[in-house]
């Protein structure tokens, strides 16, 4: 078994919305202002790397370190925030 640290500065990088993403430190975040409603704001970072063409299996690991805060200025209402994690395989050349 290998292990391959994908290194920074992170190749792939890609936002929605006023999210950020830096691809330098793998920084991702987003400022929400809504009054009433929902919003969603994306942000990603990544690398790519080669596998020789016998490897079978490849496992991901990803560490996340998220903080979330709210400010509610309303008597009736609440806040959410979701973070997911989604690895993506992209079609390599031959």
């Amino acid at each position: 078994m290998s292990t391959l640290t994908i290194p920074k500065p992170y190749t792939l990088g890609s936002t929605t919305g006023g999210a950020t993403a830096d691809r330098n430190t793998g920084r991702l975040s987003s400022y929400n202002n809504v009054m009433v409603g929902s919003q969603q704001q994306l942000a990603s970072v990544g690398g790519s790397f080669a596998a020789d063409a016998a490897v079978r299996r490849i496992r991901v690991e990803t560490i996340v370190d998220a903080s979330y805060r709210t400010n509610i200025g309303a008597i009736w209402g609440y806040a959410s925030a979701e973070g997911t994690t989604r690895p993506t395989r992209l079609k390599g050349r031959s």
